[in-house]
């Protein structure tokens, strides 16, 4: 497992690459796309936004769970990012219906896009990603009891077609859950994302979302 460079770690050092703790953070990401009816408060290093009942992100499968299901209105906030990259974010909020998730989306298009961060299943926490390429796949990692209410880092980075997806209790020791093959594309649409599909609306709080480009 490849570690997460240094800069990330910003928040567990004076000085770390090109961030330290006295950069007032501003927040990077300019887009939406489904853009939730109640208030989002940005306050400090924190975006905070409650997750719309009935929104998700999934596209059906080919057989079993979910055949026919397709939905694409899940709220996404986001920055465009050219090249090899990685991005961070802690994740915390109020999850607790089946499917209730929270965390960093990379989008190419309505049916190109993964989602990665924390999703509650079988009344319990967990590292999900789910990569849409025309139709969806997923895959869970448990998480420890009550991370949600703690908060979780969650990184995804990218180098060429290459993703991998990692989620830190602490911001400083990494666990890759997921390596895969996305898109050859250049330019992407990353940032956080939220969905509650089938409970009640729920309040999510990312935290100190940051970007970076990584060389090849």
């Amino acid at each position: 497992i490849l570690p997460i460079p240094v800069a990330f770690h910003w928040r567990h050092h004076k000085k770390a690459g090109n961030y330290s703790m006295s950069e007032t953070w501003k927040n990077p990401l300019k887009g939406w796309y489904n853009k939730p009816d109640t208030k989002v408060v940005v306050k400090g290093s924190k975006i905070i936004m409650k997750a719309p009942v009935g929104s998700d992100c999934w596209l059906k499968t080919r057989q079993g769970l979910w055949q026919q299901r397709s939905i694409n209105n899940a709220p996404f906030h986001w920055e465009k990012i050219e090249g090899n990259f990685q991005a961070v974010v802690q994740v915390s909020g109020g999850l607790g219906h089946d499917a209730d998730k929270a965390g960093l989306m990379v989008r190419l298009d309505n049916e190109h896009w993964i989602f990665t961060g924390m999703e509650y299943h079988n009344e319990s926490i967990h590292h999900a990603t789910s990569v849409a390429l025309d139709t969806s796949d997923w895959c869970i990692a448990p998480l420890p009891e009550n991370a949600e209410k703690v908060g979780v880092w969650f990184c995804f980075k990218r180098t060429g077609e290459i993703y991998e997806c990692f989620y830190s209790l602490d911001g400083v020791k990494w666990v890759q859950t997921r390596q895969g093959q996305f898109t050859d594309q250049p330019l992407l649409y990353v940032g956080i994302a939220c969905a509650c599909p089938a409970g009640n609306e729920f309040r999510v709080t990312f935290e100190s979302y940051k970007s970076a480009p990584l060389s090849t």
